[in-house]
């Protein structure tokens, strides 16, 4: 019987993260894939988990909300969001956000 060998190899999860980040921005090309990381690193938490960039075209973001109230409240918030992202993405590629 032969015995089997075991290969003691261990990946860095930063290689495994560089990978599945590569494969997502294969699916999401552009600018929205830059604002949804920016999204991210500038909106708090909870707002992210009801409040999600999906749709960026010619300087107009679409941000899917969870419900009602949640975009009656960002509406509130888009002059401000709108300034963030733009200083976060290192220009002014978003004029305007509409909130659905």
């Amino acid at each position: 019987m032969e015995k089997k060998v075991r290969y003691n190899k261990t990946t860095k999860v930063k290689h495994v993260v560089e990978d599945i980040f590569g494969k997502v921005s294969k699916k999401r090309k552009g600018p929205l894939l830059r604002i949804d990381i920016v999204w991210h690193d500038i909106v708090d938490p909870k707002i992210v988990k009801h409040c999600v960039p999906s749709r960026f075209r010619k300087g107009v973001l679409t941000v899917d909300c969870s419900n009602s109230i949640w975009r009656a409240e960002m509406m509130f918030y888009a002059e401000e969001l709108i300034r963030s992202l733009n200083s976060a993405l290192g220009e002014d590629i978003v004029k305007e956000i509409i909130f659905r």
